[in-house]
């Protein structure tokens, strides 16, 4: 008897213990799809700063500094024009790159949220993010190693650092 009763209680334990962890699941499912219509503040933002470029490749270990402007349009689709340049003041202009997405969504990662930016049926663009008083702040300045955008779903390692400081990320002004 005894061990049936203690059996049950493991049981029982068990099953809210997993419960739980589902319900935090389904937090971020419902959280994540409400950001999708709640977070992504439609319009045209540009960067305020000069970055490192880690998503522009232009030749052989060549570091690659960029200016940029992110649109994010009402009907879910986005583009991405950068201004890549030599120098880490992005004064010596090399090119420009542009980037068009047929879908935007917003993802959240250990807490964290990650605006997902879908070019076609294999490539995605995966950039965390936080809102700013004059925009977004946007993880994408490569001078620390490990910045968006990513071009597979980061894990929450990748995004922990931005997690704790969104601050050290490019402010993205709307114009």
């Amino acid at each position: 008897m005894k061990t049936t009763k203690a059996l049950l209680m493991s049981l029982t334990i068990a099953t809210l213990s997993f419960a739980a962890f589902g319900c935090n699941d389904n937090e971020d499912v419902a959280r994540s799809e409400s950001f999708k219509q709640q977070e992504i503040q439609h319009g045209t933002y540009v960067s305020t700063r000069c970055f490192k470029n880690g998503a522009t490749l232009t030749g052989v270990l060549t570091d690659v500094y960029s200016t940029g402007d992110v649109t994010l349009n009402a009907d879910g689709t986005a583009s991405v024009r950068y201004r890549n340049f030599s120098d880490n003041t992005c004064t010596t202009e090399k090119d420009a790159s542009d980037y068009s997405f047929t879908e935007t969504s917003v993802q959240l990662i250990g807490g964290v949220s990650v605006l997902k930016l879908k070019h076609d049926a294999v490539i995605s663009w995966y950039i965390p993010f936080a809102l700013s008083d004059e925009g977004y702040s946007f993880d994408v300045d490569a001078t620390d190693g490990h910045s968006g955008p990513y071009l597979v779903q980061p894990t929450e390692n990748d995004v922990k650092d931005f997690g704790l400081n969104a601050g050290q990320g490019v402010s993205f002004k709307h114009q």
